[in-house]
């Protein structure tokens, strides 16, 4: 399986996990769709080119994936391709907490949306990091 297949399975296990414990998900879900109606009915510039920055955390998300897609283990060797990989998965996930701090600074008029947001892409980014570090460190449960 090349790097986008494993991409796309690793993408897939983690959305798995996701919805098999999908009480959570369902809730940050809502929360996050109810902060945003509320916001955007308050002021409607929410939705203008500036603000996008407020998806940022996403690209976290699709970063932890990529790293377990391309560092994955080989199963039929028994070393660590890229030793350092699972730390840097690791230290991406935790990233998110600075970058939702500055989220909520940077955007005050719809902090509530952003602190929203940035929670439920964490919830998301959990499955990420727990697939990715399973696929580059080769155990998988």
């Amino acid at each position: 399986m090349g790097a986008l297949g494993n991409y796309v399975w690793l993408l897939g296990q983690a959305f798995d996990g996701l919805f098999e414990i999908w009480q959570p998900t369902i809730i940050l879900l809502s929360i996050t769709i109810c902060v945003f109606v509320w916001q955007y009915r308050r002021d409607r510039s929410l939705l203008k080119r500036k603000n996008l920055w407020m998806l940022s955390p996403l690209i976290i998300t699709v970063s932890i994936i990529l790293i377990g897609a391309l560092c994955a283990q080989d199963p039929s060797k028994n070393t660590l391709r890229f030793p350092g990989a699972e730390y840097i998965v690791q230290g991406l996930f935790l990233l998110h907490f600075p970058i939702l701090i500055a989220l909520m600074i940077k955007f005050k008029p719809y902090k509530w949306f952003a602190l929203a947001f940035s929670v439920l892409v964490a919830w998301i980014s959990f499955w990420a990091t727990f697939v990715s570090v399973m696929s580059v460190t080769g155990n998988w449960l």
